[in-house]
């Protein structure tokens, strides 16, 4: 169970989200040399970000927060306090173990009727970043 997930486009250091932050540390100059402002050089990189690179971005914007990482939630007394999809008391370790069993989106939209393929992609993102919280969940419910 502790294998990680290496089809799902982690991220690439050189990626445009690294970019990103070069050219924001670098007092927003243009990595063209040319006069731009900072939102629009954010949103010029944006095109090119991967939807796990956007949600990375969205964290780092918000602090860490995982309150506000999209399409997820966390309540204190749902599912032990686990990531869930938003509006359901379906846990995103629950998800990630199905995906290493083998199943793929298309059968666990069908098994979660109420799931769209939205969910699924914030469920993915949100592991990316969280790995080392949901493979503990993971384990922790694997020796339940």
């Amino acid at each position: 169970m502790g294998q990680a997930i290496t089809d799902w486009g982690l991220f690439v250091q050189s990626g445009p989200i690294t970019l990103l932050f070069i050219a924001l540390s670098n007092n927003f100059m243009d990595l063209n040399k040319t006069a731009m402002t900072a939102l629009q050089k954010v949103e010029a990189l944006l095109s090119e970000f991967t939807p796990g690179e956007r949600a990375m971005l969205i964290q780092k914007v918000a602090g860490g927060d995982a309150q506000a990482f999209p399409g997820i939630e966390k309540t204190p007394g749902v599912c032990g306090g686990s990531a869930c999809i938003i509006r359901t008391r379906i846990p995103v370790w629950s998800l990630v173990a199905s995906k290493k069993l083998g199943f793929n989106d298309a059968e666990l939209l069908e098994n979660y009727p109420t799931l769209r393929q939205q969910d699924l992609d914030n469920a993915w993102n949100y592991y990316l970043i969280h790995q080392e919280e949901i493979e503990l969940e993971i384990l922790e419910n694997d020796e339940v």
